[in-house]
């Protein structure tokens, strides 16, 4: 299956073609065969994979796509890569172009007085039904909570994993002091049922598991978190 995978850092580009470390949409291609493109970007919004999507989606027998959640802002960069992409704990512009530079300051200023969530919330789940009203082909994963609802989302079994390090904290506290080295936020020993569980469900609409089906990691602490 010629599959296309969309989103945030949960599904981020970088790990592609890799060996080690593991992320789910390498081990799609790695040990079930399929064709993988990866278009994930870290910190990215939903418009940034929403216009992706809108433009290639007939080009894969299926699409991937992992829904981030609303409050993200995305720009594209010349001669990068990457995108530029704000977020809701982002607070410092890190580019030195004058203008993303005035875009980032625009950003901030609307999450901390304009921003509404009821309707970024409407905004997501919106772009979400457009995209499956215009595509057959899109299995969602959602990455959080909002916006779709969804029990089972990517940043819980996250929030899960890291309370065997840090028991009763949360994610965003622990991130304050320590960076988080496991590719899209997932040890691999998830990321490999992880990439079972969709290999097993390759089908169109909102992927749902468990989280039982996950383990307790057994990675040491140094291969999960190092200090900032």
């Amino acid at each position: 299956m010629k599959i296309g995978v969309f989103g945030d850092s949960y599904a981020e580009k970088g790990y592609a073609g890799e060996l080690e470390p593991v992320i789910w949409y390498s081990l799609l291609e790695k040990e079930y065969g399929h064709t993988v493109d990866c278009f994930g970007e870290s910190g990215s919004s939903i418009l940034f994979s929403a216009k992706s999507i809108k433009q290639c989606a007939r080009d894969y027998d299926l699409v991937i796509w992992c829904v981030t959640v609303p409050g993200r802002f995305s720009f594209l960069q010349q001669s990068k890569d990457h995108g530029y992409h704000i977020g809701t704990s982002m607070d410092k512009c890190d580019s030195t172009d004058p203008d993303l530079i005035k875009k980032h300051k625009v950003c901030v200023d609307y999450l901390k007085y304009a921003f509404d969530w009821e309707a970024e919330i409407l905004v997501g789940e919106s772009v979400v039904s457009y995209l499956q009203s215009q595509f057959s082909n899109i299995m969602i994963i959602p990455c959080f909570f909002p916006p779709l609802h969804h029990e089972f989302n990517l940043y819980e079994l996250t929030q899960q994993e890291t309370n065997h390090y840090f028991p009763e904290k949360t994610v965003q506290e622990v991130y304050k002091k320590y960076q988080d080295l496991r590719p899209g936020h997932i040890t691999t020993e998830n990321q490999k049922i992880l990439a079972k569980l969709i290999n097993d469900n390759l089908i169109p609409g909102v992927f749902q598991t468990t989280y039982d089906n996950f383990i307790k990691p057994t990675a040491s602490f140094e291969q999960v978190f190092t200090p900032l």
